[in-house]
């Protein structure tokens, strides 16, 4: 029992608890991981909580900088759910394989820091990364507003 109890304590020391992040108009929790919202409204991003980090507005090679080495000392100083907006606005040459090495590093940073990471974007940005945890589809029908989060299919009136 004594080795089971040591290896514990040097896990958990190496691998961090995941953190709960809740989207509060769905009343959804978030794993760790890499999520996309689809979202013309704004209506999600506002009823994420705790509050996240929110990535600045930084453009192609300043951007990927900052994913690269500034967001990494942010999460070992404090962690804390990460949220980029319009990620498929992030490039303004060389966008797919922009788009491609961010979503890869994301997934790692999220990996290694155990947070969510929460990206807005277009639809394109679904089928440019295929590993994400969660999509959000914000609609409207018939005078409501719905969100479909795939992969479960489950759909949620939100106004």
């Amino acid at each position: 029992m004594r080795i089971i109890e040591n290896a514990r304590k040097s896990l958990a020391g190496w691998m961090p608890e995941p953190l709960t992040v809740k989207i509060g108009l769905i009343d959804y929790h978030l794993p760790p991981g890499l999520h996309l919202i689809v979202d013309r409204y704004g209506l999600l991003k506002e009823s994420i909580s705790p509050a996240p980090f929110i990535v600045p507005d930084y453009l192609d090679e300043e951007f990927v900088r900052y994913i690269f080495s500034e967001l990494p000392k942010l999460l070992e100083r404090e962690r804390r759910c990460v949220f980029i907006e319009d990620l498929d606005e992030r490039f303004t040459k060389y966008v797919r394989q922009g788009l491609s090495y961010t979503t890869d590093l994301l997934k790692r940073i999220s990996t290694v820091y155990n947070v969510q990471v929460v990206v807005t974007g277009s639809p394109v940005l679904e089928d440019v990364f295929e590993d994400w945890v969660n999509v959000f589809t914000v609609y409207r029908r018939g005078g409501g507003i719905y969100v479909l989060i795939k992969p479960d299919n489950t759909v949620h009136k939100i106004a």
